[in-house]
């Protein structure tokens, strides 16, 4: 429940606010993507949303660039993509996939997997079997195709983070109704967009920077970069203090509705 404002319960949350927080997050991480950061642990506990459905991304202990990724296997396990299940060499698309899982459980508004009846090593194979969250029947064909691409087995059948931010985009303020009425947008090709307004100052870049950097070397963090949760020390980029104090927010222009 990260993912939801804290004085705003679950239920009162309407479809097209969740969607609205889904599209800010797919356009922070086409952010990250360009600027060669994989993140590595997508999940709900690491988005931080605040009252106005801003967002940022926290959590950037295991994140790396994109030239120095390995096969080593880490994250979350239920949003893990099989091939990081599998021990296989990645790349960026093994946040594609988290981010289809991510997609799921705001939308659901409930736990991808029944941690219950599996085990960790049991939802491994069965993921890396494709096994995948059941989509409802009544959501928008065009939001289940999203879902479904970012799942597929195969990493060069997802697309990029920067196709589905600017393809999602397209949706947002739309009700479940318009969704359904709205033709399904082939995630295939990258849509028409319009540059600029994703974290506009440099400050921002080499943070983020940085904070990859320091994940992968994994020397110690500059000073005010370590925070205690849970009893554990973890390394967080400043943005997580911006979002803390709603003083920076990974997305800082207004929202943009692209071309149809």
């Amino acid at each position: 429940e990260d993912y939801l404002p804290p004085r705003m319960p679950r239920n009162d949350l309407s479809f097209s606010a969740r969607l609205q927080i889904v599209i800010n997050i797919a356009k922070a991480m086409k952010y990250l993507h360009n600027m060669n950061i994989i993140h590595r642990d997508m999940k709900a506990e690491n988005i931080l949303v605040d009252d106005d459905l801003n967002i940022c991304i926290a959590d950037f202990g295991i994140a790396c660039l994109k030239s120095k990724r390995s096969s080593k296997a880490m994250g979350t396990p239920r949003y893990m993509a099989p091939e990081l299940l599998e021990g296989q060499s990645y790349t960026e698309k093994v946040d594609v996939f988290s981010f289809g899982i991510l997609c799921w459980e705001i939308l659901a508004r409930a736990v991808p997997y029944d941690e219950e009846a599996f085990s960790a090593w049991e939802l491994s194979e069965k993921v890396v079997a494709g096994y995948r969250p059941p989509i409802p029947p009544e959501w928008p064909a065009i939001i289940s195709r999203i879902m479904l691409i970012c799942w597929e087995a195969e990493p060069t059948k997802r697309p990029s983070m920067e196709t589905l931010a600017n393809t999602i985009e397209r949706y947002e303020g739309k009700t479940m109704e318009e969704l359904h009425k709205m033709k399904s947008a082939s995630t295939s090709a990258p849509m028409k967009f319009s540059s600029g307004g994703i974290v506009s100052k440099d400050f921002h870049c080499s943070v983020l920077k940085e904070a990859a950097e320091v994940a992968e070397s994994k020397r110690p963090a500059p000073q005010g970069w370590k925070t205690k949760r849970k009893g554990k020390s973890r390394n967080y980029s400043l943005l997580r203090l911006g979002a803390k104090l709603k003083a920076s927010p990974v997305l800082n222009s207004p929202p943009r509705d692209p071309p149809m």
